[in-house]
């Protein structure tokens, strides 16, 4: 059986990192939409490395597994600007 996911990762819960300064502001008007049918297996540290950068340029980040979830989020957005990032087969 698949189990499918939705998450949203607010910018004010990320972590310290000690990457090198990065001088942009954060777009408040965007939202990122990471869609990966196999997120939860993605190596953790990478993920969330690739989440805490993404949160320098980005306010809201929201992950998902499933196309169909991902479809009725989008559709419900009225004002705000999307960034997507569709990975793996998902994207061919």
């Amino acid at each position: 059986m698949t189990t499918s996911s939705k998450n949203t990762i607010p910018t004010a819960s990320h972590e310290h990192t000690t990457a090198r300064p990065f001088n942009s502001r954060i777009v408040q008007n965007f939202v990122l939409i990471w869609l990966h049918s196999h997120i939860d297996e993605l190596n953790s540290n990478d993920f969330r490395n690739s989440i805490v950068e993404l949160q320098r340029v980005v306010n809201s980040i929201n992950t998902f597994t499933d196309i169909d979830q991902c479809i009725d989020f989008l559709t419900d957005i009225k004002e705000e600007k999307i960034l997507m990032i569709i990975s793996d087969e998902l994207g061919q």
